[in-house]
């Protein structure tokens, strides 16, 4: 380390970590900035020394007393009416393990270690890297929605703290386990179980698109589905005649095709009865997106069919089943890779010579 900490009055360093030691306006300002780098720390020192110039000349009330559970409060309520509704129903399931680990911390005393351990905690807990991720996802846009409200001006340590890498997946069913699977949902309790895996098979819809689907979004004439609302905004979805047969024969009661609240239950106990283990609902649309690759539609036709703006998003569920990929390994059958049966004594003769020689050959 550089003697930056003795050139730059009111920090100092301890045990690897920066400290604030100053005074501004008579008051004593001792804090850790719970970072080694250099840059960040002096960029928390500037912000608390214009926090406290503030509460003491102007009389501004302190806005590093603003915890994050506060702050997450606050964000949810925007997240509420500026979000969609499915998006706002996850974060406030995010926002739970973030307001148990650091609701009582002021915004300044989140370091890039206590968000290290809490990732190390969560991962020991169970939690999956992608779910972590995300978590820590919220509460870094949660701090720059702070910075942006006037309620926090230090710096944002989540965007210092290296993410999990994730691991893709490439989960379809077999033809055995979808055979299984539709009949575990036809059995269901639920009577949309059924109607909403074949729509989701046929159309690639994701869940929240399914349920937010109307019957005026849906063109029978011209055989689409105007999807609103979705993740990428408004598309529209070509719609099989069987899919159509599919959604016909559902009530026509109420204006959403899927009038329910949840039927998280009814899947998971439709997998249990298939004897199907790590699927979930969002890889039917996997599922339809490997139908189409078996079809031999290309990747930009299928790129606009599950209606992602960027191309390398779709790649990323261009899976085979297992069945075609050993069909495709099976094409290798038809080139003779056995040795022959007795060889040449003159070809064992160089080979000898070859390796005595020492001589090789890139």
């Amino acid at each position: 380390m550089k003697n930056e900490s003795i050139k730059h009055r009111g920090l100092r360093l301890r045990n690897g970590r920066w400290w604030i030691d100053c005074q501004v306006g008579g008051k004593r300002l001792r804090q850790s900035c719970g970072t080694a780098s250099f840059t960040t720390a002096k960029a928390i020192l500037e912000a608390r020394r214009t926090s406290l110039a503030q509460q003491v000349h102007l009389g501004l009330p302190d806005r590093s007393k603003i915890t994050i559970a506060n702050l997450l409060k606050r964000y949810l309520t925007w997240a509420k009416t500026s979000k969609r509704f499915q998006s706002y129903r996850r974060d406030l399931y995010l926002v739970a393990h973030l307001k148990e680990e650091f609701g009582g911390n002021f915004l300044d005393q989140v370091s890039i270690k206590s968000i290290e351990i809490y990732q190390a905690h969560r991962k020991n807990s169970g939690a999956s890297e992608r779910t972590i991720n995300m978590e820590l996802g919220l509460l870094k846009h949660a701090l720059n929605k702070a910075v942006a409200w006037d309620l926090y001006s230090g710096p944002n340590v989540v965007r210092e703290v290296k993410k999990f890498k994730e691991q893709s997946r490439d989960r379809v069913l077999t033809d055995s386990e979808l055979t299984h699977l539709l009949k575990a949902c036809k059995e269901s309790r639920s009577r949309w179980l059924l109607p909403l895996v074949q729509t989701a098979l046929l159309t690639g819809l994701r869940l929240g698109e399914l349920q937010a689907l109307e019957w005026r979004c849906i063109d029978h004439h011209n055989r689409r589905l105007n999807v609103e609302g979705g993740k990428t905004g408004r598309r529209v979805v070509p719609l099989p005649e069987r899919a159509w047969h599919i959604l016909d024969a559902l009530p026509h009661d109420t204006d959403r095709v899927f009038p329910f609240k949840t039927v998280r239950t009814a899947w998971v106990e439709a997998l249990k009865r298939a004897a199907i283990e790590d699927f979930r609902f969002h890889d039917l649309r996997r599922q339809y997106a490997s139908w189409l690759v078996g079809q031999k539609i290309d990747v930009v036709s299928i790129q606009r069919l599950l209606g992602h703006r960027n191309i390398n998003t779709s790649f990323i569920y261009l899976v085979s089943s297992w069945n075609r990929l050993l069909a495709a390994a099976d094409k290798l059958n038809e080139f003779d890779v056995e040795p022959p049966k007795s060889a040449p004594a003159v070809a064992a003769s160089a080979g000898t010579e070859w390796h005595n020689s020492g001589t090789v050959e890139s």
